[in-house]
């Protein structure tokens, strides 16, 4: 209880560079990562039956050239249990994943990630999937830029998979990237004050649940009216009843196949030069290009989108040197956007601030 591993460098381990596991308020602070067989740093702890948190952290870390010998699924940060924090650290040089996280009240903020998912496709910066209960997690203040994956065939950015529940999104700065924030056929998330540049998809939704994931989600509806759970965890009595009361209204009154609940407020999407776009995706074509969804089924309406500023020149102050703060006379204010302290992200060491391209 109570551990931390203090500005270390970590270089050429097998695996992993560290594993927290057990225990509770332990973690890494600042330090490098780097030359690792394995992922940099795992989090693991925290009940999900009981939801009490673990509290384990990782901050101000710089991890890269990761996953030299295991490519896939050795993530930058592992975070899994619950009450767990990722936050202002540099991610960069991976073949796979920054991010995985599979949880809840996790947060995941301020960091800067770029230059990940160099050899895969189906695969996010930041990914999790496959649970309706991953309820409380956050993912905010984050800089992610220069992402397009294995052979240009695309990756997404911030990938919420197979009917994925719930996360809030906010605040966070995407930039030269194919798919900002993906649903693929996730409930319930909040994406606000977010903005894109020079994005070829910023977000994308579907609704799989009703099409080739229907088995699955057919299995986790008769868990829960055989046993009252869902993996192991009691949706009608607390802390789930009471602490995440949407899951089991849910269960009661919703189609659990539709992609139900998402919301996509205040919002900034601009183009930019426009030549990422070009170069991603053949062209910007035409139509609502800034978010984009494969409903075969389900009410085109599925998805609330409101107060969003699109194709409207925001004045950021220097997008050549890196520098996305808004002029005071951006458009963006008009509809309410909050933006993040652009110099607030990734480690808060006056030295190590500097994004290394």
């Amino acid at each position: 209880s109570g551990c931390r591993l203090e500005t270390c460098r970590v270089v050429g381990a097998g695996g992993y560079g560290v594993i927290v596991e057990d225990g509770r308020n332990c973690g890494v602070r600042g330090g490098e990562f780097t030359d690792l067989g394995g992922g940099g740093v795992a989090l693991v702890d925290g009940n999900r039956r009981t939801l009490e948190p673990s509290g384990h952290f990782v901050e101000d870390a710089t991890i890269h050239a990761i996953g030299r010998r295991y490519r896939m699924y050795r993530p930058a940060v592992w975070l899994v249990g619950v009450g767990q924090r990722a936050s202002h650290n540099r991610i960069f040089d991976a073949p796979h994943s920054a991010v995985l996280f599979f949880g809840n009240d996790l947060t995941i903020e301020g960091n800067d990630i770029h230059h990940v998912c160099r050899e895969a496709n189906d695969c996010g910066a930041i990914y999790t999937g496959r649970s309706g209960l991953l309820r409380g997690n956050v993912i905010r203040g984050n800089f992610i830029h220069e992402i397009l994956g294995f052979g240009g065939r695309y990756c997404r950015t911030i990938y919420l998979d197979d009917g994925f529940a719930a996360a809030e999104i906010s605040g966070n700065v995407f930039w030269q990237v194919p798919w900002g924030v993906f649903l693929g056929g996730a409930q319930d998330n909040f994406i606000h004050d977010n903005l894109f540049v020079d994005c070829a998809t910023p977000i994308f939704a579907d609704d799989r649940g009703l099409g080739w994931m229907k088995g699955h989600v057919d299995g986790r509806i008769d868990r829960f009216r055989r046993e009252g759970q869902n993996c192991g965890c009691r949706l009608a009595e607390p802390p789930y009843a009471t602490k995440y009361p949407e899951i089991l209204d849910a269960y009661v009154k919703k189609d659990l196949h539709q992609p139900f609940g998402n919301r996509i407020e205040r919002n900034v999407f601009w183009k930019g030069s426009g030549e990422f776009m070009k170069k991603a995706a053949g062209g910007m074509g035409t139509g609502d290009w800034w978010f984009r969804k494969s409903f075969s089924k389900c009410p085109p309406d599925i998805v609330a989108v409101t107060n969003n500023l699109v194709d409207v020149d925001p004045k950021l102050v220097d997008i050549a040197s890196g520098d996305f703060t808004l002029a005071p006379d951006s458009p963006a204010f008009g509809i309410g956007f909050r933006p993040v302290d652009f110099r607030s992200i990734g480690p808060r060491d006056e030295k190590t601030r500097g994004c290394p391209r």
